[in-house]
């Protein structure tokens, strides 16, 4: 088992023991990274908007927890580094009259 499946599987066990909202921040990176195409190695740097510098996995999460919800993401591999583009979703309400 690599360093960073271990790191992940390590953080899945911690979940339970974090807020709700910081847990799906957690599950939902852990998400980008296996929704990559086999074959892909491990991203152990990322790219989070709107910032344009690198982060790590846990800072990643704090980004992604940071963000205003409801919110969209995907993720691309740019060699070593996985870039998340993530989109606020705006409500749209419409009144029946």
């Amino acid at each position: 088992m690599s360093d960073s499946t271990n790191r992940d599987s390590l953080a899945l066990r911690s979940l339970a023991d974090l807020p709700d909202d910081e847990a799906a921040a957690h599950v939902a990176l852990l998400a980008l990274r296996t929704g990559l195409p086999l074959g892909m190695g491990p991203h152990d740097d990322f790219l989070v908007p709107p910032d344009r510098r690198l982060f790590s996995a846990a800072q990643s999460v704090e980004r992604l927890h940071a963000l205003p919800k409801p919110v969209a993401c995907g993720a691309e591999p740019r060699g070593d580094v996985l870039v998340l583009h993530c989109e606020v979703w705006r409500a749209t309400i419409r009144r029946r009259g």
